[in-house]
């Protein structure tokens, strides 16, 4: 990874997330090193790659236990408990890519968010005029998540990614 990549990464992560832990940019104490950030960020993968890994391949994603930046579009919100001290809401994160001029090769994956930071952010009705914090079905998002683990395989014989929300933020 040349350096020009490595402070333009840096740079994405520290400007995607300053706002949401409160301190901003200029807040930050002291910054990651680059070891610690590639040792606990994983910046080489995307839900394209969560998606179509099968077999050994799944078994290796599942093995590197580290962050990762998902970006997509949420297909859906279910709250599953709305009670603030055990909150649990699964996402459906989607993405696509063009497969030449006419095909759009979709990706797929969910995304559940745990307790109680995440109550204000995905409310179990959508108020009539929802605040920024509000994530709303249908919003293009970047997700820092890890990988837990593949579902079931559904009637078409496809399994999908399962991650591990931390952070979330709409990206207009």
């Amino acid at each position: 990874m040349t350096v020009l990549k490595k402070v333009f990464v840096i740079c994405v992560v520290l400007f995607a997330f300053s706002g949401a832990a409160g301190t901003g940019f200029l807040g930050a104490q002291e910054l990651p090193s680059l070891e610690e950030l590639e040792r606990d960020f994983l910046f080489s993968r995307q839900l394209r790659d969560y998606a179509q890994a099968q077999g050994e391949e799944r078994a290796q994603l599942l093995e590197e236990n580290r962050y990762v930046l998902l970006e997509g579009s949420l297909a859906s919100i279910s709250v599953l408990d709305p009670d603030p001290a055990s909150f649990y809401v699964q996402t459906e994160l989607i993405n696509g890519q063009w497969d030449g001029l006419e095909d759009v090769e979709m990706f797929k994956g969910f995304v559940f968010f745990l307790g109680e930071p995440f109550v204000p952010r995905f409310p179990r009705r959508m108020p009539r005029d929802p605040g920024p914090e509000v994530i709303k079905p249908n919003s293009h998002v970047l997700i820092l998540a890890s990988l837990h683990s593949y579902s079931d395989e559904d009637g078409e014989g496809k399994a999908y990614p399962l991650f591990i929300g931390h952070q979330i933020r709409v990206i207009p």
